[in-house]
């Protein structure tokens, strides 16, 4: 780092405190919208996956009816293909939210103790390497790749992952720049005001506006209710769906719903 710039220069610091903070307040975001996913994951799974049952019963309507206006039986494997195809993206976010979920599910609990290790050796490995403090990171390959895990590890609270990496990181700076290991930051006041709008819109959404809600049980109790309302509603829908499908359906032909749709 420049060491004039270095020296007594305030400016420097809170730049660097509005970088850890930002990387905080990501962790943060990231810890809060999986304990969000751990709380409400079952009845959202729920609820998605009714709302694709629907999807796929309207569909599946919107099929029928044009063969039966056009004096046609519906082809049952035409059928099926184009549920399918209509339905794709909504079935690969269900299976994304439901590995969302089983993963929440499993977190282990961090002791204080583990959390402090961990924000003092991101802290450094950040002032090491943090490619807004040195834009040589960004201009290497394998830096680049160091300050990825750092950041993954970070987030996932990986106290050992950042033990790792702070050995490693200190031997490939020492191996490539030695003692030479400086940058200069043009630009500071910009970057600093550019920063703090970050932060300020990163605490005005979700999921960083999550931990009020989670952190109040009336307000989860009343989400949860909510959530029930929802999938209520969804299954009476379901059922009416399943009326209009019957009376369209020439005598005797059922729809079998493919299992493999979740």
């Amino acid at each position: 780092m420049n060491e004039i710039q270095r020296a007594g220069n305030t400016i420097y610091d809170r730049y660097e405190e509005l970088l850890l903070e930002k990387a905080a307040l990501r962790k943060e975001c990231f810890l809060t919208e999986r304990e969000y996913t751990r709380v409400f994951g079952g009845d959202l799974l729920m609820l998605y996956r009714l709302q694709i049952e629907c999807v796929r019963k309207k569909k599946t309507i919107e099929f029928c009816q044009r063969a039966v206006n056009r004096g046609e039986d519906p082809d049952e494997a035409a059928l099926q293909a184009f549920i399918m195809k209509e339905t794709e993206d909504l079935q690969e976010n269900f299976r994304r939210l439901a590995a969302e979920y089983e993963s929440a599910r499993n977190v282990g609990e961090i002791t204080e103790a583990d959390l402090m290790k961990i924000r003092k050796i991101y802290r450094h490995l950040a002032k090491l390497l943090h490619p807004d403090l040195h834009p040589q990171t960004a201009e290497s390959e394998d830096l680049m790749e160091f300050w990825n895990q750092i950041v993954v590890a970070y987030a996932c609270n990986d106290l050992r992952a950042l033990e790792e990496l702070d050995v490693l990181v200190a031997v490939a700076l020492t191996d490539e720049f030695g003692n030479e290991w400086k940058s200069d930051i043009p630009d500071l006041e910009e970057r600093i005001k550019t920063l703090e709008d970050e932060i300020e819109l990163i605490k005005s959404k979700d999921p960083y506006q999550y931990k009020f809600l989670l952190d109040d049980p009336g307000a989860v109790l009343e989400k949860k209710n909510d959530l029930q309302e929802q999938i209520h509603r969804y299954r009476e829908y379901s059922e009416k769906l399943d009326q209009i499908l019957e009376d369209i359906l020439p005598e005797g032909m059922i729809i079998l719903w493919s299992e493999g749709a979740f």
